[in-house]
């Protein structure tokens, strides 16, 4: 089974591309393989719990998490989460967090253990740009991608392919904002983790 995972709405809009990808996904399945489908509240900590929580109650053997990159044109395929909590923008229980470790005493960074520059390849073929990303931020996006990375490196399951993937904002998002504020229709948004998905079931099979 693959986890996917999209994060609720957050700040002050009101639509989060990751959790409507999710949605989508609930309506409309991939006709092969099981997915866990889930939406997770934007709040540090809980959020860390809930991804590593799912990927041992569903025995993941792959694991995709989603979010959104506000103000990016592309997807963005991440390669590599760090150790750090570092944001002034309020999550949605009212947290912020100064230089503030995910785990104490964990690495400094843990690398995805997806194939990052294949997925990137898997989502251009599909015609929808994107590209590799070494940088999550030090928000829950990043948060997540590392507790679930120091999750499966402490239990002996490097193995599973596992990683986030940043998505664009929703047109809908910056209607208000600047003329040539980045944005991705919703449609674009699913195609692009269809095939990132098509792609890590291909991987799952071979193995």
């Amino acid at each position: 089974m693959i986890l996917v995972t999209g994060f609720e709405p957050f700040g002050d809009i009101d639509h989060n591309p990751s959790e409507q990808v999710v949605r989508a996904l609930e309506a409309d399945p991939p006709p092969a393989g099981e997915l866990r489908l889930e939406v997770l509240p934007v709040v540090t900590g809980a959020a860390g719990d809930r991804v590593v929580e799912l990927a041992v109650e569903c025995d993941a053997r792959a694991v995709l998490m989603l979010g959104e990159a506000r103000g990016r044109a592309e997807v963005l395929v991440e390669s590599v989460a760090v150790n750090l909590r570092d944001f002034r923008m309020a999550d949605n229980d009212g947290n912020t967090a100064i230089e503030q470790p995910v785990v104490a005493d964990g690495p400094d960074g843990l690398f995805s253990t997806f194939a990052a520059a294949r997925l990137v390849e898997a989502v251009r073929t599909a015609g929808v740009t994107a590209s590799r990303s070494f940088s999550a931020g030090t928000y829950l996006c990043n948060e997540i991608s590392y507790r679930m990375l120091h999750h499966l490196a402490a239990t002996g399951r490097s193995d599973v392919p596992a990683g986030f993937v940043h998505l664009p904002s929703l047109p809908a998002q910056v209607e208000s904002m600047p003329e040539g504020t980045p944005s991705m229709p919703l449609d674009r948004q699913v195609a692009a983790v269809r095939a990132i998905l098509d792609r890590l079931m291909t991987g799952l099979d071979r193995g």
